[in-house]
């Protein structure tokens, strides 16, 4: 059963967040278990500074960008970074206010929690980089609907997806070398170009001259290292950017999709719906915002 209060290690500089919490008390038995997850969209004075934290942790950045001090060392974040913690890890966590982190974490406990680290290959207290960078998205968001669920057997599930986790990671990570490539490098500019920018910038070719490389060397480096075209980058981020305005302001349907550099609402409707699974005004009818015209 869930304790009444959640937590306070769960960070309060964040502008939105879904998180669920289980059973907080420390295990040594050789099960590990889950205790704590969820993505936080941190805010732009985000700072998490902690000296130690009971559970082993492994914390996955979505989008965004900032900095973490982990044992006396200093690293940049940027999407696809991933690191892990545990008791007597000292670490400090920031947001870069001009382009704030979106990241994923889940905290577990166990007897072999330590030892788990590093057979993900991310031992505590190290940094490194998954390729594509949306690598964990999709099981971290899993483990946030498992975790948020009430039925006993999310305990187990939650387990499970821990382990897929591990292995995800594994086939993922990038080694120190191709990671220090100039070209992974360029790749990771022009894919934060694109996030900084989703709102004025129109097509690939226009990416591609903003960042200093061809249109096709641009769409080289995306098949590399991502698993999706520059293109394709662009409009998931204007949708899901359309998606926040309508669930959480009261603009029409219009007035969202001329906000992402759409003028046909019909074209914006039929691309929305490409991309979230249904129209923008099934999207407000599901997330409980009262029906507006147009």
């Amino acid at each position: 059963m869930k304790p009444p209060l959640a937590p306070t290690f769960f960070a309060k500089e964040v502008t939105g967040a879904r998180r669920f919490y289980r059973n907080l008390a420390l295990s040594s038995g050789g099960l590990l278990k889950v205790v704590a997850g969820g993505i936080e969209h941190c805010g732009p004075t985000y700072c998490v500074e902690r000296a130690s934290f009971p559970f082993a942790t492994i914390e996955y950045v979505a989008r965004g960008h900032g900095e973490l001090h982990m044992q006396g060392k200093r690293f940049d974040l940027g999407p696809g970074c991933v690191f892990a913690y545990d008791k007597g890890v000292p670490h400090r966590i920031t947001s870069d206010a001009r382009g704030t982190l979106v990241k994923y974490f889940v905290a577990f406990t166990g007897g072999r929690a330590s030892r788990f680290l590093d057979e993900c290959g991310l031992p505590a207290g190290r940094l490194a980089q998954v390729s594509p960078a949306d690598a964990l998205a999709a099981l971290y968001e899993e483990l946030v609907w498992a975790g948020a669920r009430s039925d006993p057997r999310s305990d187990a599930y939650c387990r499970k997806i821990l382990e897929c986790l591990a292995v995800r990671l594994c086939l993922s990570l990038k080694s120190g070398a191709e990671h220090e490539t100039a070209s992974f490098r360029k790749y990771l500019d022009c894919r934060d170009y694109i996030e900084r920018n989703f709102l004025e910038v129109h097509g690939a070719r226009e990416i591609a001259g903003r960042c200093g490389v061809s249109e096709v060397h641009l769409c080289h480096l995306f098949r590399r290292y991502d698993h999706q075209t520059p293109y394709r980058l662009l409009i998931r981020l204007k949708m899901n950017y359309a998606a926040a305005l309508i669930q959480q302001t009261d603009l029409l349907v219009k007035q969202a999709a001329q906000a992402v550099g759409y003028s046909d609402q019909f074209h914006f409707s039929r691309v929305f719906r490409e991309f979230l699974g249904v129209p923008p005004s099934e999207w407000r009818r599901m997330n409980n915002v009262p029906p507006l015209d147009g």
